[in-house]
């Protein structure tokens, strides 16, 4: 491991966070060399860049010593210089089309001349590099604005934040995008460009600034096309505000549709920890709750019982229902058998709250029970249930991908467990496109039969079908060194093996957020994991975190509301939870429908 940045909004903080990541190393049995360490600096060399509160820059010195070398004398030092420029594309928007030159003498079989153009490039790109500018870091509680703008042969994008650029971005359009109308490849420009770049606002509301006028129109639906009505869906999956700007007024933008990129390998914006809260600030929650018309007069009567703008009668008797505790309001009258404060969502945020639940790729796009057990779990507001059902049977990702499940008739006859890695499952799912640029096709899926999380130890007994990765010499070989119990299930029948089920969930999130870019699909994957280990599973009742860990796993919304669970009840919690898990368990069993057949009957078998 190295090159390890840790960043903090005060010293206060980095001192602490400093003191959790010492822990983890040494936990994990790592050492650092003091002498290449270096803390509480305000600016700092890292991965060739600086970064500091200004934003990111090129290092001078790395830059110089691309300045400084001489034209390539043969192919392998054209490889050379596109390696080291390559980096700081980023900062470049035209590298691409910029270094075509030095791209053809690349081409297999190419014989090296350099020539006028090749050296023109070679100078523009080290003087280029020389001028690039300082890109901003983003900010999640300010707008973000999108310029984008095309041409007849390219569309140019450009992310902003208070007029300074986060990141640029531009690529070339094909044969058959250059017949589109014109209305039709700046619709494409928008597209490709919120595609490119949500990973930084995802649901937050974002500034689509364009030269096009009828874009900002888009909406109505009036007399489009039938790819502009499949466009201006796919818009509406984001939180946009239109603004017209002429084109001599959108230079940046239109400056880059003139002069496009090609597409460059990895371009695609990695920000996989940034897709985290739809709700980006504790104050703006605690402001949202004060101000409700439903409850905010619950909130500002126990903030301040005289307050003279509330009835007290009224609030005395509903402000014993719920508690203020850090300046939050938690509704705390014990139903069912929960017994936990859960935070009131305003009404103001309760769509963020569904993204945040259903929508990201954290929350997978699940159904209606998990996704209500999931807020259940946290999160109050009146008719909870009803609203979130009709939340997820409106969802369009949803209709469009999500699996019908119903149970067979007849009694459920599962294999059953009674504690963790007594049995796990795997399967592989795929082919998929080959990702980049790492280039997989499978997902290898593995799961506790019992926790439905597996990770630590070697099973008592292992489950899979009869693929030929599963039945070859050195898998069952393994098994014996392992003293695992190897089964495999009926042919044609995957129903019989637990990861079935975990399988189409997977499959249905990774339709539900790859659009057209196929290759991307692995970059989820983790979340993914995320969203299916805190899920309340149907069969335990209980989330895979649950069991496995021995607690409830920490959410980034667990941490905005700063709720977590203290480690010290994970001991006795445990066995308890495993016991509710069994009768679960056994319950389940019951499910479905007592059928019989008689003899010379007929039925169907799925």
């Amino acid at each position: 491991m190295d090159d390890v940045i840790i960043t903090s909004p005060s010293f206060k903080d980095h001192l602490d966070h400093l003191t959790r990541v010492f822990t983890l190393l040494r936990d994990a049995g790592l050492t650092l060399n003091k002498e290449k360490c270096h803390f509480a600096r305000d600016k700092l060399k890292y991965l060739g860049l600086i970064i500091s509160k200004e934003g990111i820059e090129t290092d001078n010195k790395k830059i110089r010593a691309i300045t400084e070398m001489k034209p390539p004398k043969n192919n392998r030092e054209v490889s050379k210089f596109l390696g080291m420029t390559g980096w700081y594309q980023k900062f470049i928007p035209r590298y691409a089309d910029i270094c075509e030159p030095l791209y053809q003498l690349k081409k297999k079989g190419a014989k090296f001349n350099w020539s006028g153009e090749a050296q023109d490039s070679f100078d523009q790109i080290k003087r280029t590099l020389t001028e690039a500018p300082i890109l901003q870091l983003p900010n999640f509680s300010e707008q973000f604005n999108l310029f984008t703008d095309a041409s007849g042969v390219g569309i140019g994008a450009v992310l902003q934040q208070n007029q300074k650029p986060i990141a640029f971005a531009s690529r070339t359009l094909n044969k058959a995008e250059r017949n589109y109308t014109v209305t039709e490849r700046e619709c494409l420009a928008v597209i490709w460009a919120l595609n490119k770049f949500k990973t930084y606002f995802g649901p937050l509301p974002v500034k689509v600034i364009t030269d096009h006028a009828a874009l900002t129109k888009l909406t109505n639906g009036k007399n489009l096309s039938s790819r502009m009505i499949r466009w201006a869906l796919k818009l509406s999956e984001f939180n946009i505000e239109w603004e017209h700007r002429p084109g001599v007024q959108n230079v940046v933008a239109d400056l880059l549709s003139r002069n496009p990129v090609d597409s460059v390998e990895g371009s695609q914006i990695s920000c996989a920890a940034l897709r985290a809260l739809a709700i980006n600030s504790r104050e703006q929650f605690i402001k949202e709750q004060r101000e409700d018309p439903e409850l905010g007069h619950i909130y500002r009567y126990l903030e301040n019982p005289d307050d003279g703008s509330v009835n007290a009668t009224v609030c005395e008797s509903w402000s014993q229902d719920f508690k203020l505790i850090n300046g939050l309001l938690f509704y705390a009258k014990y139903f069912s058998n929960l017994g936990e404060l859960r935070v009131y969502i305003p009404g103001s945020l309760r769509k963020d709250i569904m993204k945040e639940f259903h929508d990201l790729p954290l929350a997978g796009h699940l159904g209606k029970r998990k996704t209500y057990l999931k807020l259940r779990d946290t999160c109050y507001f009146p008719f909870m249930r009803k609203y979130i059902f009709e939340y997820v049977s409106t969802c369009d990702r949803c209709q469009k991908f999500n699996y019908k499940n119903a149970l067979p008739a007849g009694r459920l006859m599962p294999i059953v467990s009674k504690y963790p890695n007594e049995i796990v499952t795997l399967d592989l799912v795929g082919p998929y496109p080959a990702s980049r640029p790492e280039r997989y096709k499978f997902i290898l899926v593995i799961t506790d039969h019992f926790t439905k999380w597996s990770r630590y130890g070697a099973p008592i007994s292992l489950i899979s079908d009869n693929g030929p990765q599963f039945i070859s010499d050195v898998f069952e070989h393994l098994s014996h060194r392992l003293d695992i119990k190897h089964m495999k299930t009926v042919t044609y029948r995957p129903q019989s093996n637990l990861t079935e089920r975990v399988n189409r969930n997977l499959v249905q999130m990774i339709a539900s957020f790859v659009e057209e870019n196929h290759e991307n699909w692995d970059q989820f994957l983790h979340e993914f994991a995320f969203a299916l280990r805190t899920a309340v599973n149907e069969t335990t009742n209980k989330t895979p975190a649950e069991l496995f860990l021995g607690r409830k796993i920490i959410t980034p919304f667990s941490k905005l509301i700063n709720v977590t669970e203290d480690a010290k009840y994970v001991g006795s919690n445990i066995e308890r939870l495993f016991d509710e898990a069994r009768r679960n368990m056994q319950k389940s069993i019951s499910l479905g429908k007592n059928i019989t057949i008689s003899e010379g009957g007929m039925f169907t078998s799925k």
